[in-house]
């Protein structure tokens, strides 16, 4: 017995995927049947459940009465695994499964499998989606997904667990070949979530037992509308206003009584200049700076590298150049500054912190940390130097009654 009723056909499978299909055999008779499955030539593709291309084993015969078409039956997967096999166009493969009692042929049951290409390709741009929300909002997001591929993508979503809130999506999807996709997926924050920050991962697996691939997403929960609307992307975008008539603008704005005038910045920075020195062309190094809320109310920030392409934010989901946080009242954040040069020499950039909702004249309040590197390798010499261990040299400095002055360089 086979899933069709004549041989075992295993449809369309992609490359780097796995599955199998049941093969049952039933002994009719009152006696027991030694048989064996054996899988001619070629047969690379396919294999038994232990990866062996011959089984044996015994059925039993029926015991007692016997009504028609009854009998004992025994199921035998039979596996096929496309893992390493490369192919420009679907193609069949097919063998045979050979049926036998000792050495006596009973029967052939044919075997095929169609493999071709079906792989997904996401926007790493795009990456993280970020889901801006209040406590106890519902917020839809979608991503890009397309199947590069000349066969049907058929894929499983995975959503991690969270106690700020719940993602849901489709669990399966199918995708034509060379086709686009766009995949919703729905994010309802607590209505008890904290004001903060989080990564979040979505898994998208190819089926059957195929590649798993991961897609960033970025839970951010605000005090209030303001700051969603402030922070919805960072992607140019075009808006319009009201240009003021010239009798209604004045040089100069003064604050009225009722409007509070911020006196400092809420955030604090261990440094304001961040330097990179002799960083090679192609590689990457990193710097931290700790940022800290001065204030007693909680800050949301954004963070934006600006009049640079060689400096980075380092965020779990990658390399970013625009990212948000949320600062707990007098509470600290480390934050990864990356430099990546692209050519020899120096180059120069800013990081602006921008918290939300917050602003002086009716403009955003705002301030920045200047970035500097400086791209090329360094080789320095000096006379006199021991060397005392790997990386561990010894240069004597001065030498008197009571001790030696040694420095240490690494």
């Amino acid at each position: 017995l086979t899933d069709n009723g004549s041989r075992i056909d295993f449809g369309s499978l992609p490359e780097e995927c796995s599955t199998s299909l049941p093969l049952v055999l039933v002994n009719c008779g009152t006696c027991s049947v030694p048989l064996s499955l054996e899988i001619r030539q070629p047969n690379d593709l396919f294999s038994f459940a232990d990866g062996s291309k011959l089984s044996n084993f015994t059925i039993p015969g029926v015991v007692g009465q016997q009504a028609d078409g009854e009998g004992v039956a025994k199921e035998i997967n039979l596996f096929v695994k496309t893992a390493g096999l490369s192919v420009v166009q679907p193609r069949v493969f097919q063998t045979e499964l050979l049926v036998k009692l000792g050495d006596t042929l009973l029967g052939i049951v044919d075997t095929m499998v169609k493999v071709g290409t079906a792989k997904l390709r996401t926007k790493k741009s795009a990456e993280p989606v970020l889901f801006n929300c209040l406590p106890g909002e519902t917020v839809t997001r979608t991503v890009q997904l397309r199947n590069c591929g000349n066969i049907p993508l058929a894929l499983e979503a995975v959503l991690e667990d969270m106690s700020q809130g719940r993602f849901a999506c489709e669990q399966n999807m199918i995708i034509p070949p060379d086709s686009d996709f766009v995949f919703p997926v729905t994010f309802t924050c607590s209505q008890t979530a904290r004001l903060t920050t989080s990564q979040h991962s979505l898994q998208l697996s190819v089926t059957p037992n195929g590649p798993k691939h991961l897609i960033s997403l970025q839970t951010n929960v605000l005090p209030n509308k303001e700051s969603i609307q402030e922070f919805q992307t960072s992607r140019p975008v075009l808006s319009f206003g009201v240009i003021k008539k010239a009798d209604t603008m004045s040089p100069s704005r003064e604050f009225n009584n009722n409007e509070a005038m911020p006196s400092v910045f809420p955030v604090e920075s261990d440094r304001s200049l961040i330097n990179f020195f002799s960083v090679s062309v192609g590689t990457n190094e990193e710097q931290l700076i700790t940022l800290r809320n001065s204030t007693s109310e909680t800050v949301c920030l954004n963070m934006i590298i600006r009049e640079t392409d060689n400096f980075f934010l380092a965020v779990p989901a990658g390399s970013v150049s625009t990212s948000q946080l949320i600062l707990q009242p007098q509470g600290t954040h480390d934050v990864k500054i990356l430099y990546r040069p692209t050519r020899v020499g120096m180059d120069n950039g800013k990081l602006v912190l921008k918290p939300q909702g917050r602003k002086v004249g009716g403009k955003s309040f705002k301030a920045s940390i200047s970035l500097c590197g400086v791209a090329g390798s360094c080789n320095i010499e000096m006379d006199g130097v021991e060397e005392v261990e790997a990386n561990r040299y010894q240069l004597l400095c001065q030498q008197s009654s009571s001790k030696n002055m040694v420095r240490f360089m690494n």
